[in-house]
């Protein structure tokens, strides 16, 4: 019987070690495969975070150096817009500076003339007062002697004096009727000038109010572009679809800005002319009314010569007829006398030489008046060769202004035009390289999901290969680990039946070890699992493509382990079975995106089902 017990301990010795060795191996290999199979997923999990950050660092300096591109655009579209604005004002200024000199001189011109007008009549006048004082005070005979001469001497006097006096205040009538038309005519012009200024100021700032108003309207376009742009930029970021929205946007922002670009264009050109047609008919009424000023002013010297005229003739009538009599009186007084008419010698001689004085003095009159009537004309005529001068320069200025306006609209359409073609080339080009990016961003994205699902496959099948492999070895393991056990569980009702206590605790610390090897093999053979269930952006409800052992699932959403209680929960009671998705606002689960990846590393739950020894007590 002794015999037969040590029999039987060397045998059951030598079991025992082979079948530890045996599981210390399958353990070890099942470590292995597993320190191979997080090797694997470790350096998966780099190359694809290496490979996502090189994309985003691509991405962003792409991104980077398209909106600097377009700021630098929007910036020399902000730089041309305020060089054409500079222009036009300078050239506005230069206009008003040129209307303020010609003002300015024909202002001085007409008070001028007016003064060199005023100072010729003035001196007129007083040579006139002059001469009569020294034809009235050439007679210095004793009048007393002589009444009836005196009294003939006084009365052809008065008629001289009163025919004199009657030409002089037609004269002056005349005078002051011509001054007043020069006044008048001085009133109309100011009126006028002050009209042109008027519309010109006018002109001046509904120009200013357009032009702020273009201003306001560029520099809203202009922020509406950076609008888009940001809004692009945004959209570019989030997906493919949004970046073509945005590109869409932009092209309806270009079409409006061009729809009320030229609509503000054509308004602008529509003020200009009607500000310049305001101007021609200011111009061509004020030429109008200085013609029929001047028209006037011919007719009332004409009016004023002929009455002169009529009068002179009338005097010399007179005058003929008054000494007529004169003589008539005289011969009657002489013939008359009974004295020798040499005694009258001296009389005579005062009669003729006061007579030949009077004669001489309204002959001189009448050629200082003609002369001054003559020089009267010829202001006039100068007046008239002054104002057609003025109004050839004004009009000259008007023509040169409408020519400079003509020339600036024409530079600014041709500059805005321009600029719209330049904006629309960029936004072209814009487009283009946004179509570029996008397509390569498309390319890129293509490339990587084909290697990525290359890659996955691969990863997919060797995996797939492996659990086969693995399942098989398991299995394989199993069949041996049971017939083993069979074996051995006969070996131990056997030696139990012949063994004392002392082997009954050998054994039973061989089954504890056993128990505990499986303990150990279950809880770290955990490996990633096939996972078909993804994303819709509707679910959240996941089954796994096979059970795991409840506490192994291990879940990667997107690269990032999510946290079990927190991010889901598991579905299932006596195995692992799937996750309920639980991460969402206000305490409401939200979908994830469809497009996200899950990636699933667990225990299938058939490693739960190997059998555990029962020791003996």
């Amino acid at each position: 019987m002794a015999k037969t017990l040590i029999k039987v301990d060397k045998q059951t010795d030598l079991a025992a070690s082979q079948y530890a060795e045996g599981v210390t191996a399958a353990i070890a290999a099942v470590q292995s495969d597993v320190d191979g199979n997080e090797a694997d997923a470790d350096a998966a999990i780099a190359a694809e975070a290496a490979a996502r950050a090189a994309a985003d660092t691509a991405e962003t300096e792409a991104r980077e150096a398209a909106i600097t591109a377009l700021q630098a655009d929007v910036d020399q579209n902000e730089a041309d817009a305020d060089s054409a604005i500079a222009a036009l004002q300078a050239d506005v200024d230069q206009n008003e500076a040129d209307a303020d000199a010609a003002i300015a001189a024909e202002a001085a011109a007409r008070a001028a003339a007016d003064t060199a007008l005023s100072s010729s009549v003035a001196s007129r006048m007083e040579t006139d007062e002059a001469r009569m004082d020294a034809v009235l005070l050439a007679a210095d005979a004793d009048k007393d002697s002589f009444a009836e001469i005196v009294t003939l001497i006084n009365s052809v006097d008065t008629e001289n004096d009163e025919a004199f006096a009657a030409y002089v205040l037609s004269n002056n009538a005349a005078v002051a009727a011509l001054q007043a038309d020069v006044d008048g005519n001085e009133s109309d012009a100011d009126a006028a000038i002050a009209a042109v200024a008027s519309d010109l100021s006018e002109y001046e700032a509904s120009n200013d109010a357009a032009l702020a108003a273009e201003i306001a309207a560029t520099n809203a376009d202009f922020a509406a572009a950076l609008a888009a742009r940001n809004a692009i930029q945004a959209d570019v970021d989030q997906n493919e679809a949004d970046a073509d929205a945005a590109i869409a946007a932009v092209a309806a922002d270009l079409a409006s800005y061009e729809t009320s670009n030229d609509a503000a264009l054509a308004a602008e050109i529509a003020s200009t002319d009607a500000d310049f047609s305001a101007a021609s008919a200011a111009r061509t009424s004020l030429s109008e009314s200085i013609e029929s000023t001047m028209a006037s002013n011919a007719s009332t010297a004409a009016a004023a010569t002929a009455a002169v005229a009529a009068d002179l003739a009338s005097y010399e009538t007179s005058n003929d007829a008054a000494l007529a009599t004169e003589t008539g009186r005289i011969d009657a007084i002489l013939e008359a006398s009974s004295a020798d008419k040499d005694s009258f010698a001296e009389i005579v001689t005062l009669i003729n030489s006061v007579d030949t004085e009077n004669d001489e003095a309204f002959a001189a009159y009448v050629l200082s008046n003609n002369a001054a009537v003559a020089a009267v004309q010829a202001d006039v005529d100068q007046n008239e060769s002054d104002a057609d001068a003025a109004i050839a320069a004004l009009q000259a200025d008007v023509d040169q202004n409408e020519a400079d306006a003509d020339a600036a609209i024409a530079a600014e359409t041709a500059a805005r035009g321009a600029a719209i073609t330049a904006l629309q080339a960029d936004v072209d080009q814009n487009e283009s390289d946004a179509d570029a990016a996008i397509a390569a961003v498309a390319s890129d994205l293509s490339e990587y999901e084909a290697s990525n699902d290359a890659a996955l496959e691969a990863e997919t099948s060797r995996a797939t290969e492996a659990e086969e492999a693995n399942a098989a070895a398991i299995a394989a393991e199993t069949a041996r680990a049971e017939a083993a056990e069979e074996v051995l569980t006969t070996n131990v009702a056997s030696l139990l039946a012949n063994s004392d206590a002392e082997m009954a605790d050998s054994l039973k610390e061989v089954v504890d070890g056993h128990n505990a090897a499986m303990t150990i093999l279950k809880t770290v053979y955990a490996k990633k699992q096939t996972q078909t269930a993804q994303p819709d952006g509707e679910a959240t409800a996941f089954l796994f493509d096979a059970p795991l052992m409840l506490g192994s699932p291990v879940i990667m959403f997107n690269g990032v382990a999510l946290e079990e209680g927190i991010d889901f929960s598991i579905i299932g009671e006596d195995s692992a079975d799937g996750f309920t998705w639980l991460r969402g606002e206000e305490e409401e689960a939200e979908a994830p995106a469809a497009g996200e990846r899950l990636m699933v590393y667990g225990i299938k739950a058939t490693l739960a089902n190997i059998a555990t020894l029962v020791a003996p007590e």
